[in-house]
């Protein structure tokens, strides 16, 4: 499995509505509901065929509710834009040889994109947000105060960590007991990388959540 990504993705985004999406807890869809599209012309993306402009705006859409990680699977696009798969499949190879997407075999969340929202959650809300306790679960003494021994364990973090970390946390809603398992895991021995380690355990938290939710 191959995926796409937008090239420039935060051209068309917005941190702060990227923030809102992620830590609402009633939210059903953890991405924002728009993406912006600039008015400034696009000399040689107007030189293609107007399937493959059409294609690269509704890729925009489905980039925001992918968090710009999408299944390069033209059929399934096709079918969820509504438009003919052998159009998406020429213009997916149109869009990818001018550089406008890429296509990538990871499907995890790009460095910038954690970064990006990091940045917005360096803020009182954040770490309010970190305190609160989320809903239908039992009590938990302080995630922030977790977070805080998480990152005294990592000795090998640098000026990002802290806003990754955060931004899972937030993403996935993890409570205090997975952020104490991502530190366990980290501090066990033979580990190449606390850091990485500790991002790995909190994802695979996540997505274990994710899955049985």
């Amino acid at each position: 499995m191959s995926y796409i990504r937008i090239r420039n993705f935060w051209e068309y985004q917005n941190s702060d509505a990227w923030t809102k999406a992620l830590a609402a807890k009633k939210a059903q869809r953890r991405y924002p509901n728009w993406c912006k599209l600039s008015v400034k012309r696009d000399d040689e993306m107007d030189d293609l065929d107007v399937h493959t402009r059409l294609l690269f705006l509704e890729l925009l859409r489905l980039a925001t509710e992918h968090t710009n990680v999408i299944p390069n699977n033209a059929e399934r696009i096709a079918k969820k834009i509504s438009m003919d798969s052998e159009r998406v499949a020429k213009g997916l190879e149109e869009l990818a040889e001018g550089r406008w997407i890429q296509v990538t075999k990871s499907g995890r969340l790009s460095r910038e994109f954690l970064e990006k929202i990091a940045t917005r959650n360096r803020t009182v809300e954040t770490e309010a947000e970190l305190e609160k306790e989320p809903p239908s679960s039992p009590p938990i003494v302080n995630r922030h105060d977790a977070v805080e021994r998480l990152l005294d364990a990592l000795t090998d973090k640098d000026e990002g960590t802290r806003g990754v970390i955060t931004a899972l946390v937030l993403r996935y809603r993890l409570a205090e007991g997975d952020i104490h398992y991502a530190r366990e895991e980290a501090l066990m021995p033979g580990k190449r990388s606390r850091t990485g380690s500790a991002i790995a355990a909190l994802k695979r938290r996540g997505e274990a959540k994710e899955a049985a939710a």
